[in-house]
């Protein structure tokens, strides 16, 4: 699967994708919430991995932007990836759009699982539209 991995962590980014690469998934890297909406776009993820506390667009902008651009044709899985498990933190991914939820540090397991349920469940998205058109 094709995974964007947003964090303004370049460290963050790099254990990511080597756990996601030794997995078996492509991995696009983005170092914030404008990136990601422009990486969301060209790289036509199956996954995204969204850090939340982000400078200049968080991550719940970037995953509300991204799902204006998705229109009402799908939606793209964006799992939320954050070090502030703080109190009704996980309510306000949801209601950015965000479908997970994943502290950090994160456990290998629960990292590939995540992502290798949403591979199994997901449905097309406005990017696939462009893909095939």
């Amino acid at each position: 699967m094709r995974v964007l991995v947003v964090d303004d962590s370049q460290a963050n980014r790099s254990i990511a994708r080597v756990l996601l690469e030794n997995a078996g998934h492509r991995v696009m890297e983005a170092d914030g919430g404008e990136a990601a909406v422009a990486a969301a776009s060209e790289f036509l993820p199956d996954v995204i991995l969204m850090d939340v506390a982000m400078p200049g667009m968080d991550g719940l902008e970037a995953t509300r932007a991204i799902r204006r651009l998705e229109g009402d044709v799908g939606t793209t899985p964006v799992v939320a990836w954050t070090a502030h498990d703080i109190p009704g933190m996980r309510r306000q991914t949801s209601a950015a759009g965000m479908n997970a939820y994943l502290t950090k540090p994160v456990v290998r397991q629960t990292l590939i699982a995540t992502i290798a349920a949403f591979g199994r469940s997901r449905g097309p998205n406005r990017f696939d539209a462009v893909q095939s058109a």
